[in-house]
C-alpha cells in the first residue's frame, strides 16, 4: 500500500489496542512493540511523516506534526501520555534515516514560523525536542514522563550507533541543533548527577584520543575542539621514524641468515596482521576495539619471542629497537583508525559534539 495507508493501518492497530486492556498489556508489556521494528525494516514499508505523525499522536494528547495543506508543521503544546512508543522511534533510527529531504516549518511561541529541511529523523528530533522547549507549558511533565522509561540513555545509544557503527553522511545542521536542545531538555535543570555521568562517557567516546586531554587526576578531562579527521589527526604523525642509533653493518660483513628480522619483515607482519584484524572485526560491535588491542598485543609479544631467538643464534645480527618500536606504533594507530566504520571525533557527530560540550559547559 502507499504511505498514506500503511500509516491509517498503524494508527488503527494503536487506537485499538489503546482501547482494550488485554490488547494494551499485550502491545507494551511484552515483546510486541519491539517487533514493529522488524516490520519498519521491512523492504515494503514506507517510512514516512505520516507514519511518524500517527506515532506521535498516540504518544501526546494532541497532536504536534500537522501535515495538512501538504506542509509539516510541529507545534509545542502537547503532553506525553505514551513515552515507550517514543522509544520505539529511538531505537529505530536507522528506518528513519531515510534519504528522502524533507522540509517543514517550527512554529514558535509567538506564532512565527521557522523554515527547516532534513531527513525524516532529523524530524523525529525535531518533534521530541518540541516538547521539552523552554516555552512549553507541558515542559516538566514531559521531562518526567521521559524520564519513566529513560529516554536519555536510549538517545545516546542511538547517537553512539549512529556515529560510530553506521555509514550515513554528517548529521543536518537541523538535526544536530535539535538533538542539543533535546539533550539538554532532558537533562533538567539542575541536571542530575546520573545524567551528567551518561553525557560525560558519551563524549569521551565520540572524541579519539588526539582531541582529549586527560589530566593526571581521573576526574579531571578535557576536550581540545578540532575539526581535524582520523587520516589528517596529529595521532598519526606524532611517531615519525626517528634516526637509527645503532650502526648497521653492510650485506658484505653479515652474512645473510633465515632467522634475520628486518623492518621489512615485521612490516609484512603487520600488515597481515591488520588484514586478519579487519576480517575477524564485527561491524555491529562496539566492543571491536579491545580485540584489536588484544590481537596487537599477542602479535607484539611473538615478535619479542621471535626477536631473542633470533639474536641468540646469530649474534652478528643487530635489530635496531627504534624501528620495532615505531613499527609497533604505526601497526597500534592504523588498527585503531582502519577500524570500520569507526568516525568517532569525525565529521558525521562533530557539530553535535560541539554543542554538547556547550551544552555541558553551560
Amino acid at each position: 500500500g502507499t504511505a498514506e495507508e500503511q500509516a491509517q493501518a498503524l494508527s488503527i492497530l494503536l487506537r485499538v489496542c489503546s482501547a482494550d486492556n488485554r490488547l494494551y498489556a499485550a502491545l507494551y508489556e511484552g515483546p510486541a512493540l519491539n517487533m514493529m521494528h522488524t516490520v519498519f525494516a521491512s523492504n515494503k514499508c514506507i517510512m514516512s511523516p505520516h507514519m511518524l505523525k500517527v506515532i506521535l499522536d498516540e504518544a501526546c494528547n494532541q497532536s504536534i506534526l500537522s501535515t495538512s495543506s501538504g506542509t509539516l508543521v510541529t507545534r509545542a503544546e502537547a503532553a506525553v501520555l505514551e513515552p515507550r512508543l517514543l522509544l520505539l522511534l529511538l531505537r529505530g533510527w536507522r528506518q528513519l534515516h531515510t534519504k528522502q529531504e524533507l522540509s517543514w516549518e517550527v512554529e514558535g511561541s509567538s506564532g512565527n514560523r521557522v523554515q527547516q529541511g532534513g531527513s525524516l529523523w532529523a524530524l523525529t528530533l525535531c518533534c521530541l525536542r518540541m516538547l521539552v522547549r523552554d516555552d512549553s507549558s507541558r515542559r516538566s511533565f514531559n521531562q518526567y514522563q521521559m524520564s519513566r522509561v529513560r529516554l536519555l540513555p536510549t538517545l545516546l545509544s542511538a547517537c553512539k550507533e549512529r556515529f560510530l557503527n553506521s555509514e550515513f553522511g554528517p548529521l543536518e545542521p537541523a538535526a544536530s541543533s535539535s538533538l542539543v536542545e533535546l539533550v539538554g531538555g532532558l537533562m533538567g535543570s539542575p541536571p542530575q548527577l546520573d545524567r551528567l555521568v551518561l553525557l560525560c562517557d558519551f563524549l569521551l567516546l565520540m572524541h579519539q584520543a588526539s582531541d582529549t586531554f586527560v589530566t593526571h587526576s581521573r576526574a579531571n578531562f578535557y576536550f581540545l575542539l578540532t575539526s581535524e579527521t582520523p587520516e589528517t589527526s596529529e595521532f598519526q604523525h606524532s611517531f615519525k621514524r626517528r634516526p637509527s642509533r645503532r650502526p648497521r653493518k653492510n650485506g658484505s660483513d653479515a652474512e645473510p641468515s633465515s632467522s634475520s628480522v628486518t623492518s621489512d619483515d615485521i612490516a609484512n607482519d603487520s600488515s597481515g596482521v591488520l588484514k586478519e584484524m579487519e576480517d575477524r572485526i564485527d561491524q555491529s560491535s562496539v566492543e571491536s576495539t579491545k580485540q584489536m588491542k588484544g590481537i596487537i598485543n599477542m602479535q607484539i609479544k611473538e615478535g619479542r619471542k621471535h626477536n631473542i631467538s633470533s639474536t641468540s643464534e646469530n649474534s652478528d645480527v643487530n635489530v635496531d629497537v627504534d624501528d620495532i618500536t615505531t613499527t609497533t606504533v604505526d601497526m597500534y594507530s592504523s588498527g585503531i583508525y582502519h577500524q570500520r566504520k569507526m568516525r568517532a571525533g569525525a565529521e558525521p557527530g562533530w557539530s553535535a559534539c560541539e554543542g554538547l560540550l556547550l551544552l555541558l559547559r553551560r
